[in-house]
This record gives C-alpha cells, sequence and structure tokens, in this order.
C-alpha cells in the first residue's frame, strides 16, 4: 500500500506541476 500511495502522491504532484507550467506560460 505504501507504494501505491507514494506513486498516486507522485502523479498528483506531476499534474500540479504541469498545471503551474501552462499557468506561467499562457
Amino acid at each position: 500500500h505504501a507504494i501505491a500511495e507514494t506513486n498516486t502522491g507522485e502523479l498528483f504532484h506531476g499534474q500540479r506541476s504541469v498545471r503551474v507550467t501552462l499557468s506561467g506560460c499562457g
């Protein structure tokens, strides 16, 4: 479970980073 939770957290963090990057470029 710990690994699954870590992967999910990284996925959400990655999505946030992408959104922030797109907002900065826009």
